[in-house]
Formats: C-alpha cells, sequence, structure tokens
C-alpha cells in the first residue's frame, strides 16, 4: 500500500458490507476511499420493518465510523430514494451516488 500511495495513487475499498471482516480490511490497509455496498444502504433506509431499518443503520453507522477513523472518505452509492440519502447523510457519508442523484443518459 505505501509503494502504491508513493506513486501518487490513491487506495479505494469497495462494496464494503456491515460486519468485522470490513472493519479488519479498513484497519489494515488504511484505504483513501470506503465504498459502502449499496444494497446495506438501501435496507437501512427502506426495510419494512423499523427494528431491521434501525439495526441496518446502527451496524452501518458503526462500519462508517470504523472508516472515518482510518482517514477514509466515505462513499454511499445506491441512493435511490429520499430515505436512502437521508441514511446515507445522518451516518456520516460524504459522497453519494444513485439513480435519485443522477439518472441515467445516452452521451
Amino acid at each position: 500500500i505505501v509503494a502504491i500511495r508513493a506513486t501518487g495513487m490513491r487506495v479505494s475499498l469497495s462494496g464494503l458490507q456491515p460486519g468485522p471482516r470490513a472493519e479488519q480490511m479498513l484497519a489494515s490497509l488504511r484505504p483513501d476511499f470506503a465504498k459502502l455496498d449499496g444494497q446495506s444502504v438501501r435496507v437501512a433506509g427502506r426495510a419494512a420493518s423499523i427494528g431491521e431499518r434501525s439495526g441496518a443503520r446502527d451496524e452501518l453507522a458503526t462500519l462508517v465510523e470504523t472508516a472515518l477513523s482510518v482517514g477514509a472518505t466515505v462513499i454511499a452509492p445506491g441512493i435511490e430514494s429520499p430515505e436512502d440519502l437521508k441514511v446515507a447523510q445522518a451516518i456520516g457519508a460524504s459522497l453519494f451516488g444513485g439513480f435519485l442523484l443522477c439518472r441515467p443518459r445516452r452521451l
């Protein structure tokens, strides 16, 4: 990782799902960017039950806290509803992507 950064490149981890494995990877690799799993963001914003939403938000918040503690910028993909965006903002993500923010289009 040090050699990669010495060339001017930055390190990113993508598709991070809440859990100890992701937290261990963040701690050991110390990426510049941590991109969450889009489905995890959507579950935290729109799960069927309040309990499931709350649990998913807490797990995602723990993952984001770990990412921020190692200096990573957190990216929340899969933002497809206002609820998704509110959750992603509330847990501390600073970059966002998804259908709600930018619709696909032909170039």
